[in-house]
């Protein structure tokens, strides 16, 4: 009978250890992710959200805080519907906690990033329904409402883009524009003799090695320029005085003027002759 006894609180001791060392390792991690957003170390912090969401199927706020993730990681951005739709599937919670390692809902939110998911993935009728969804669970003065607004406006375009493809292709420049970082945003002068392009690469002289975007793993956004001869071949691209350690992220080119859009500050730069204009805003794109 002791034997019993002893054996019975023994492996009840042992389940408690193990439940309680579970659960410490879920907040201990919970935490971790949580402090590397707040750092803007989103990289880092992805993994462990992922890691979260594949060891707790059942928490939604797992499920949301991995797909949101996904949704803003370089290149992984299409991944994140899975995860939101699962979050929604588990039930959205009014009085969401962002910071709580018990809060297992998923918050409002939900509904605008699971839109913005479905859109990616050109699941078109899914995303108009769940970005008027969120329009319709929040407030207009929301900070994510004229952004599920602008996606519905989008989604529109997306069908009559559709319904009418246009067909291309997309070749490399060859070594000396072209990298094995990307190299996007491309800008031809109006006489065609010079080409602005954004790169994250590592510059020429290594001055941004120790530069990373915590959200890409990658090198800030930076603006080159390269012109081409009397033979019509392109130069080795030169780095432009318009840089920053933040992204700058699309290019469109007026006349003679080259303008730049930088995401954290929504302001628009221009340069002509040497020139700079003044800052004004820069539109958001219904595309």
């Amino acid at each position: 009978m002791n034997t019993k006894l002893l054996l019975s609180v023994f492996l009840l001791s042992l389940f408690s250890f193990s439940a309680s060392a579970q659960n410490s390792s879920f907040g201990e991690r919970f935490s971790e992710a949580v402090r590397l957003e707040t750092e803007g170390e989103k990289n880092r912090a992805f993994e462990i959200w992922t890691s979260l969401a594949r060891d707790y199927p059942s928490n939604g706020n797992v499920q949301y805080r991995a797909g949101v993730a996904h949704l803003e990681s370089f290149n992984q951005k299409k991944a994140a519907l899975p995860y939101l739709e699962l979050a929604e599937q588990l039930g959205v919670n009014d009085n969401y906690d962002p910071t709580s390692q018990f809060e297992e809902g998923a918050p409002l939110t939900v509904y605008f990033y699971l839109a913005k998911a479905y859109h990616l993935n050109y699941q078109l009728d899914d995303a108009e329904q769940y970005y008027a969804k969120f329009m319709e669970s929040t407030a207009p003065k929301h900070y994510l409402y004229d952004d599920s607004d602008l996606g519905i406006r989008q989604v529109g375009n997306a069908r009559i883009l559709i319904a009418d493809p246009v067909e291309f292709s997309i070749q490399s420049m060859g070594q000396t524009i072209n990298t094995q970082y990307p190299d996007y945003s491309p800008v031809i002068s109006i006489d065609e003799n010079a080409l602005f392009f954004t790169s994250q690469r590592l510059r020429k002289d290594s001055s941004n090695i120790d530069i990373i975007n915590q959200n890409t793993g990658g090198y800030f956004d930076d603006i080159y320029v390269s012109y081409r001869n009397r033979l019509g071949e392109w130069q080795e691209p030169e780095i432009l005085n318009l840089n920053s350690e933040g992204p700058a992220a699309t290019m469109a080119g007026v006349g003679v003027a080259v303008f730049t859009r930088r995401h954290s500050d929504r302001v628009r730069h221009a340069r002509s002759a040497g020139a700079r204009a003044s800052l004004a805003p820069w539109p958001d794109c219904q595309c």
